[in-house]
C-alpha cells in the first residue's frame, strides 16, 4: 500500500520552533471576513422603525385636558405616558411608555417633565393614561 513505510513514524518535530497552540492553529483555517461590517449593515438595514402618528386637533384638546384634570387632582399624580423617540440611525423611531409621576407639565416650552427628571416633548406623546381620571378621558 501507499505510504506503509512512514505511516508509523512520529510526525516530525522542530528542534529550533516551539509547537502553535490549538487557537492559532485553528485561527489559520476559520474563514476569511472580507466584508468587514457587513452583518451590522444588514442588521440594521433588516430593523424596523414606527412613524410616528400626528394627534387630531380632537385628541390634542383631549390630551390637554387630561393633563388639566390629573394635575388638578393630586399634586405629582401618577401617569402611564406613551410617547415617540425618533431614531437616530434611519427615518422613523420607536414608542416607549413609561409610567412614574408628572412634575410639571409647561405648554410654553411644550414640554412634560417627570419627577424623575425625564423631559417629553408634548408633540411626541400618543397616549396618556391615570387611574385618577375617568377611563373616557384615557384613550386618546
Amino acid at each position: 500500500m501507499k505510504y506503509d513505510d512512514i505511516i508509523t513514524f512520529d510526525r516530525p518535530v522542530s528542534t529550533r520552533h516551539k509547537p502553535m497552540s490549538l487557537e492559532k492553529r485553528a485561527a489559520q483555517f476559520a474563514p476569511f471576513a472580507a466584508l468587514t461590517g457587513y452583518e451590522a449593515l444588514a442588521a440594521e438595514t433588516a430593523r424596523l422603525t414606527d412613524a410616528k402618528t400626528e394627534l387630531t386637533e380632537d385628541k390634542k384638546e383631549l390630551m390637554n385636558e387630561i393633563f388639566r384634570q390629573v394635575l388638578l387632582l393630586e399634586k405629582h399624580p401618577p401617569v402611564s405616558v406613551e410617547y415617540f423617540v425618533e431614531d437616530r440611525k434611519k427615518s422613523g423611531g420607536t414608542y416607549h411608555t413609561i409610567s412614574g409621576r408628572i412634575k410639571k407639565v409647561d405648554t410654553v416650552e411644550g414640554k412634560l417633565t417627570m419627577m424623575d427628571g425625564l423631559e417629553i416633548s408634548l408633540g411626541s406623546i400618543r397616549h396618556v393614561c391615570s387611574p385618577l381620571i375617568p377611563d373616557v378621558m384615557n384613550w386618546l
